[in-house]
């Protein structure tokens, strides 16, 4: 009778004691918990949740599990109960509240270890690997959750409440997959390249690369930026004197254990800390589990990082599931009356991994994220084979509707008009019109204005060919000019471009042709005013790329003839021969652009800098040939910028720009150095200029100069368009002229005994949108201070500031 009993007994329990899965969320946001310890019957064994909260779990009927999360009340389930969803109810404390028991902290024991093994424990500091992620992106609106339960109990029938409800749990707001190959050479060579993309609405592959950057791949830097903001990691040396530590809970496994201890910034403390909890594994205290995120909110949004680490056959503990989670403090959407709160979540997971690869036909450049040229063009096939999930009905209604909208709103063509306008470029179909051709403005030429067109990549991709005209009102001159540019080796932006044009140029200016146009940055308002103009003939021709990394060569050939329109004359040694105006040079050289570390994105078309911490290097090398054709002078032309910026934690950032000029050989004063200054009553302050320096004031044919900005954080008020930001400013320049003899019919001055000016910069007194409006002023001291009136030394300027910040 007994052995009956135990057969029906086991074929009854059967199908309780198989493999159950399922997932933990909190029981008020139904929003999944991730790393959630489960243990078995009073135990340290047990498992954890994965990164989206799930669990899968083989025991007995009779088992009891007991689920426990930090901030979270513990629940005791058996495990014949268990259903597919666990719902686990917030604690009403919070982590800055739990009280600290002096004496020796024995979380401090393995927070040490965990900084001394750092470097032995950061994968990509010690690991050669390949590997293929998939990441998937969406943006959801979340309503009360008491509202949605009195919605789906039928308490609430209100039509547009309900009918907002079902439009939040039908689709996501937005949604975006990628596709991407990662090739590492330790210590720090990283190749990544976007196989496919899918963006709900949009083809640009500018946010397919801009995604890419959202997911911190490795938890062992010392810091890391969250929002344009540097913020101090918990392993970093010394951080128990900035962090408290507490040990929450221990899991035995087979052979080791995992300390799970939470982490908190110190009272009072004044730096950019985080919260958050590390799971370090107790054999050589390498992170197992990370959730973290900043200790206070930033734009009044609470950021969540959260990182998997799996072992490997070598030992090494490596991230393979990666997830950010953006809750937005703000009620941006409406809908039907009803403003839900903006969840923006992403998870990348590693599919394929080689930590043996071959780097064959693989280059290591700045290009920190190449997107091929088919990326978003890739059909159902490729994304069924690397989608963790099938796609969901939610996921492709999303992509229905939101590619619907886009589509009749044109928001795919107005952002590749902003990207462009971000270049001085206005895309029409298949060209470009040259923003700053069609209406610009300077002491010499007045208003200008002309039309220059450029075709762009919907008409050829490997060929770019434009011209413009335009028409000065008050020197009463055509200006005109053409370039054919040939795109020839994409991913090392190898070009050779062939250009002419009758212009006028700035007697004694400097170019530097590597130095990217920027409409947001202030440098561009300098040119307002030149006043020191000649005509000016040019033919030329460029070839260059990228040499190695991050180090850009071009080669330049060119013949020009300038004629001077003032009344200057050079009278070399009584040579009648260097008087005739115009005349003619030839010239031959080198530039070159090296940003030092600097990692790029390259998309189809166009690259975007990621910008670096290191400085950055442009420099002209140029030799000047008498006697080819008509050329007249026998010169060597040296010049050389320096620009780096720093950082300052919790105060702001340091910016400086290093020049360098020198002519060797005797030529007229426009082959030689102006200063640029600035000061013509009440101006635009300008960046990297002497803002209290006259235009034309200084030459030389030696020079160095060197601006330093300190920018500081703003100032928070309450008062949205008033968020003043200020800077402190100085610059200081040197400059010798030999054989000023030789100069008839200009005046100028020279800076041999040293040039000072400081000054304060106050922008966003009045913002609007992106446009900041502010005040400047600028002295002159030093052996250069004009002593007839006082207020001659001081610049009062406008400060005009453009850019999303």
């Amino acid at each position: 009778m007994k052995f009956w009993l135990h057969i029906i007994a086991f074929f009854v329990l059967l199908p309780l004691w198989g493999q159950k899965s399922g997932i933990v969320v909190d029981a008020n946001t139904k929003q999944s918990l991730p790393f959630v310890n489960i243990q078995f019957d009073d135990t340290k064994k047990g498992t954890v949740t994965n990164i989206d909260g799930k669990f899968r779990i083989d025991a007995a009927p009779s088992t009891m599990l007991r689920f426990s999360f930090v901030g979270y009340d513990n629940r005791i389930i058996q495990y014949a109960h268990l259903k597919d969803t666990v719902y686990l109810q917030p604690k009403v404390t919070e982590f800055n509240e739990i009280e600290v028991i002096a004496g020796e902290n024995p979380a401090l024991r393995i927070i040490r270890g965990a900084s001394k093994n750092r470097k032995d424990n950061d994968p990509e500091r010690n690991l050669d690997y390949r590997l293929k992620s998939y990441s998937k992106y969406y943006t959801e609106g979340i309503m009360d959750s008491a509202l949605v339960n009195k919605i789906e109990q039928g308490i609430i029938t209100d039509t547009s409440t309900v009918s907002a409800y079902k439009f939040m749990d039908s689709q996501y707001f937005f949604l975006f997959e990628s596709v991407t190959e990662t090739f590492h050479k330790s210590p720090n060579k990283t190749k990544k390249t976007v196989l496919g993309s899918k963006i709900s609405g949009f083809k640009n592959p500018l946010i397919t690369a801009l995604f890419t950057q959202i997911q911190a791949f490795s938890y062992y830097k010392n810091s890391f930026m969250i929002f344009n903001q540097e913020y101090v990691n918990p392993l970093s040396p010394n951080s128990e004197t900035r962090y408290i530590f507490i040990i929450e809970d221990t899991i035995i496994n087979a052979a080791d254990s995992t300390f799970i201890i939470q982490f908190f910034p110190r009272p009072k403390s004044n730096f950019n800390a985080m919260k958050g909890l590390l799971y370090i594994n107790s054999e050589n205290y390498a992170l197992e589990k990370v959730i973290t995120g900043p200790a206070k909110k930033i734009l009044n949004s609470e950021i969540k990082i959260i990182q998997n680490y799996k072992k490997l056959e070598n030992g090494v503990w490596f991230p393979y599931e990666l997830k950010t989670e953006i809750e937005f403090g703000t009620q941006m959407v409406n809908i039907n009356k009803i403003n839900p709160d903006i969840s923006f979540k992403g998870t990348t997971y590693i599919t394929e991994f080689d930590f043996n690869p071959s780097y064959k036909g693989v280059s290591f450049s700045a290009i920190d994220v190449d997107v091929e040229e088919d990326a978003n063009e890739k059909d159902s096939s490729f994304w069924q084979d690397y989608r963790i999930d099938s796609i969901t009905d939610k996921e492709i209604k999303t992509y229905r509707v939101i590619d619907s909208v886009s589509q009749n709103l044109k928001i795919e063509k107005k952002l590749e008009t902003f990207s462009a306008l971000m270049r001085g470029r206005i895309p029409i179909k298949f060209i470009d019109i040259d923003m700053m051709r069609v209406l610009d403005y300077n002491d010499y030429e007045g208003v200008r204005l002309g039309l220059g067109v450029f075709t762009n990549r919907n008409m050829l991709k490997w060929m770019e060919v434009g011209g413009y005209f335009g028409y000065g009102f008050k020197d009463k001159e055509w200006k005109y000019g053409g370039s054919l540019l040939f795109k020839v080796w994409r991913k090392k932006q190898f070009e050779i471009e062939v250009k002419y044009f009758k212009d006028i140029v700035q007697r004694g200016g400097i170019r530097f042709p590597d130095k990217d146009f920027s409409m947001m940055s202030t440098s561009s308002f300098s040119r307002f005013y030149i006043r020191n103009m000649l005509d000016h003939k040019y033919l030329g021709i460029r070839i260059g790329g990228l040499l190695f990394g991050n180090f850009k060569l071009n080669g330049v050939l060119n013949y020009q003839q300038r004629n001077n329109t003032d009344n200057y004359e050079y009278h070399f040694a009584n040579d009648t021969l260097h008087n005739k105006n115009p005349y003619d040079i030839f010239e031959a050289g080198i530039t070159f652009r090296w940003s030092i570390r600097e990692k790029v994105i390259q998309l189809p078309g166009q690259v975007v800098s990621m910008g670096t911490k290191w400085p950055t290097i442009n420099a002209v090398i140029m030799r000047g040939f008498q006697g080819v054709i008509n050329s007249r002078y026998d010169y060597w032309r040296f010049n050389l910028s320096v620009d780096q910026e720093f950082n300052i934690r919790a105060l702001g950032k340091i910016y400086l720009q290093a020049n360098y000029a020198q002519i060797l050989g005797n030529v007229p004063l426009d082959l030689r150095f102006v200063e640029i200054g600035t000061n013509s009553g009440f101006t635009i302050a300008s960046k990297y200029a002497f803002e209290a320096m006259g235009p034309a004031e200084f030459y030389s044919d030696l020079s160095t100069n060197l601006y330093a900005y300190l920018e500081f954080k703003k100032i928070k008020t309450k008062v949205k368009f008033f968020q003043p930001q200020f800077t402190l400013a100085t610059a200081a320049g040197w400059g010798r002229m030999n054989n000023k003899e030789y100069d008839f019919g200009v005046s100028y001055k020279t800076m041999e005994k040293g040039y000072y000016e400081s000054g304060v910069r106050i922008d966003n007194l009045i913002k609007i949108q992106f446009i900041g409006l502010g005040f400047a002023t600028y002295m002159r001291y030093g052996p250069y201070w004009i002593s007839d009136k006082t207020i001659d030394n001081f610049a009062f300027k406008l400060a005009l500031k453009i850019g999303l910040n």
